[in-house]
């Protein structure tokens, strides 16, 4: 599990503690069925809900994409 490998890396080395802000924080981890609980984002908006809401879509955006 690479996340976890990564937030291993973190706290065997204190020095790295300035990428924390960039990752995800760990609320749980079961090593022996391989599952890893983390919070990801507090303040968020969902995609959909946004080009909903705002009732816009950028038609750059899928230009850029094709």
């Amino acid at each position: 599990m690479g996340e976890w490998h990564i937030q291993a890396l973190l706290q065997q080395f204190p020095q790295l503690d300035s990428l924390r802000p960039f990752l995800p924080q760990v609320l749980h981890f079961d090593r022996e069925n391989s599952i890893l609980v983390c919070r990801y984002l507090d303040d968020y908006q969902d995609l959909m809900e946004f080009y909903t809401k705002e009732n816009r879509f950028p038609t750059e955006i899928a230009v850029e994409a094709s």
